[in-house]
């Protein structure tokens, strides 16, 4: 990628980025370690997080990313 094409991306994303509330089920075992980079919450059985990212599937990812990434101290 070209420094034009870095910096349009960056420009694109900074304009369209939204903020998503993505749940989940409270995996078994589930403790917080570590920063957390978005807003967390547990509403009885589930996790919600809010994840700004450009559509819904980027904030799942992203949420994915740090459940797995907690599981990866053990």
């Amino acid at each position: 990628m070209n420094p034009k094409e870095l910096v349009d991306n960056i420009i694109f994303r900074a304009k369209n980025i939204q903020e998503y509330t993505v749940m989940t089920a409270v995996p078994q075992g589930f403790m917080f370690r570590g920063p957390v980079p978005f807003t967390v919450r547990i509403s009885g059985d589930y996790l919600e997080a809010d994840i700004f990212a450009l559509d819904f599937d980027e904030a799942t990812k992203i949420f994915n990313h740090w459940l797995e990434s907690l599981n990866q101290d053990e």
